[in-house]
């Protein structure tokens, strides 16, 4: 892909340079601009050894959050401020409070995965919040210490933790980077030229898609990255949809949920409509990656990708969800129960793009709980995962649905309908799972996945029985 103008701030400073926009942030940093404290480690966004900050404008302010640089294409940066670990020092040099505290606290180890977390908790902290002490391991869960140092790493979060509550005014950002959020509100967002367009609209994105009916679509483009990396292939021409602002909207209308396509995972979970409306799904989407993840994943991504695993899929599966699909001249709904043909096979042709996700009022009305097996306890991907949709009543459950992955091409839906509370459960789970012929992998094999979607069912019911 030729070079094309991108603008942006690099710990405070504007720089504005002919880059290749579909290059790695990671590889930007360390090679072209020299700045060889963020580290490469797995390259496909498990280790949070390139953790880098990006502070960018929403609804007039500035969020920052922490990301991984090896997943973000140069392309993204447009019209953002960069903070990496030579840039957070104060404005005298000194080590900032996260730096002094890894220091004190023998959190440092051998130094190669401590820039990553401090940038990690640095972002955490720039937004005026203080978090909890387990919202700081929560968030540390995306970073790994090679020196299995993490004791000295949790004394520092609680040294943090300690200042801020007594100094609560303490702004870990440095003055430098605090000047530029005002320039950074007013920067150009988008990019036109070349083959990577960023659309700030959704009247620029039909244009784009009039024009290059075979561009790529990309949004939070974690999965496309690690995958590029791994094969070295070239992406051809690209339409970037992370800043459509139409479609970084979360809100009901008519008692119906919906989510923006470009809305990230982080945007939906700390979402105080989805946490109040659809709980389970703020809290199982959690269950997806880490937080530098989440911080540019997108739930639309996690639909189009088709795996047959993906939680976000059995998630929106059991609420029944319906998908807003659009392209230059076109737009239709479509339930995500019809959305896909067989493995990683969906109904999309060029020129789709998700806009939005929608949760029907009706969906809204029932109760949900998940289920997800995998090897760790996080940040990792599920052997099976479940979530099951019910309304409960005196002694049964009524119009009850459970949602699987990873038994299947795609995920699959056993509708049960009403259960009596004295039903043999051991029985229905039995008879369910015999149904399905799981293959075996490295996360699991045909006879363990078999016992898997016995088990979850006998967990669902236990889990509602508990409640009723």
């Amino acid at each position: 892909m030729k070079k094309i103008n991108i603008s942006f701030f690099l710990n405070g400073e504007f720089i504005e340079k002919k880059l290749d926009p579909e290059s790695r942030v990671l590889d930007l940093l360390r090679d072209t601009l020299w700045m060889k404290g963020t580290k490469e480690g797995c390259g496909d966004g498990d280790c949070g050894a390139c953790t880098i900050a990006l502070a960018y404008p929403i609804n007039n302010k500035i969020r920052y959050i922490a990301v991984n640089s090896c997943l973000m294409p140069v392309g993204k940066i447009q019209g953002c401020s960069l903070i990496t670990i030579e840039g957070i020092s104060k404005d005298n040099n000194d080590l900032n409070l996260i730096q002094q505290a890894m220091v004190d606290q023998h959190g440092l180890q051998c130094g190669f995965c401590s820039p990553g977390i401090s940038m990690n908790l640095f972002a955490l902290l720039a937004n005026h919040e203080i978090p909890s002490y387990n919202d700081i391991i929560n968030a540390l869960t995306g970073n790994i210490c090679r020196c299995t140092g993490y004791e000295g790493i949790r004394d520092a979060a609680k040294q943090i933790l300690s200042y801020l509550n007594e100094n609560p005014s303490y702004d870990i950002v440095c003055k430098k980077l605090r000047a530029i959020e005002e320039k950074i509100k007013h920067m150009q967002s988008s990019i036109n030229e070349g083959d990577y367009i960023l659309a700030a609209n959704i009247q620029e994105l039909k244009k784009a898609l009039t024009d290059n009916n075979d561009a790529m679509i990309i949004c939070g483009c974690s999965d496309i990255s690690a995958k590029t990396h791994l094969t070295k292939e070239d992406l051809v021409k690209v339409i970037d949809v992370s800043k459509v602002k139409e479609m970084t909207i979360i809100d009901k209308n008519n008692n119906a949920l919906e989510i923006g396509a470009a809305c990230s995972l982080s945007d939906i979970i700390n979402s105080k409509i989805v946490k109040e409306t659809a709980p389970e799904l703020s809290k199982g989407l959690k269950e997806i990656a880490a937080i530098q993840v989440r911080n540019l994943a997108t739930l639309a991504g996690n639909i189009a990708n088709a795996s047959p695993i993906a939680d976000g899929v059995v998630l929106l599966m059991a609420y029944n969800a319906q998908v807003v699909i659009i392209s230059k001249n076109d737009k239709k709904i479509v339930s995500i129960r019809n959305f896909y043909k067989g493995y990683k096979k969906t109904i999309l042709k060029d020129g789709d793009v998700i806009s939005k996700i929608i949760i029907p009022k009706e969906s809204l009305k029932k109760e949900y709980h998940m289920e997800k097996t995998s090897k760790r306890n996080a940040v990792d991907i599920a052997c099976v995962n479940s979530c099951a949709s019910y309304i409960k009543e005196k002694n049964k459950i009524i119009d009850f649905e459970i949602a699987f992955g990873g038994i299947a091409e795609t995920v699959v839906l056993e509708e049960l309908k009403t259960i009596n509370n004295n039903a043999d459960i051991e029985i229905l789970a039995r008879n369910i799972s015999q149904k399905y012929n799981p293959l075996s992998d490295v996360r699991g094999s045909n006879l363990y996945r078999s016992k898997l979607i016995k088990n979850h069912i006998i967990k669902h019911f236990a889990f509602i029985n508990e409640e009723l």
